[in-house]
């Protein structure tokens, strides 16, 4: 088991379901606690029934300004980070219902932003001696089941990203 005292960790998508209750742990077991969510009204009502040291600030990290913000956000509240936590994610409608956009954007979403924020986040755990990264997946790849291609597709994306990263 870490110590999480006084670690600097940045927990993507914690406005709602694991990566709020992540924030909210991980505040608890002593960690500095960073954390994102699109809409400033889910952000504040995750920092508020946070009891620990949770920050946040609005970001998108499908797109590339939001992990420019994100990650400014890192640097200066935080000095640093030891710990990413990716879980920002998004459910998806069978691909043949959803237009080109709409899939993009939660491929970008659930896979293309843990790899954004994976880069950021190794260049600064290198220059300060490590850290840890955690991607949040899914058993969904397994389960297979109808009309959860596109879900399913990111899910196995992040596992195959985390193992070979590793």
């Amino acid at each position: 088991m870490i110590d999480l005292a006084d670690k600097r960790i940045l927990v993507t998508g914690g406005t709602s379901s694991i990566g709020r209750a992540t924030s909210s742990a991980l505040a608890d077991a002593g960690a500095r606690v960073l954390t994102c969510g699109r809409h400033q009204s889910s952000l504040d009502d995750a920092i508020a029934a946070a009891s620990g040291d949770v920050n946040g600030g609005t970001a998108d990290p499908a797109q590339r300004e939001g992990v420019d913000r994100l990650f400014a956000a890192v640097d200066d509240t935080l000095g640093g980070i030891d710990m990413l936590v990716s879980c920002a994610a998004l459910g998806a409608d069978p691909i043949d219902e959803m237009d080109d956009a709409d899939w993009r954007y939660v491929f970008d979403t659930n896979l293309a932003a843990y790899l954004a924020c994976a880069k950021r986040a190794i260049a600064r755990m290198e220059a300060n001696g490590g850290g840890h990264l955690l991607f949040i997946g899914s058993i969904s790849p397994e389960i297979e089941a109808v009309g959860e291609s596109v879900y399913a597709a990111t899910k196995a994306g992040v596992q195959a990203f985390a193992e070979t990263l590793r």
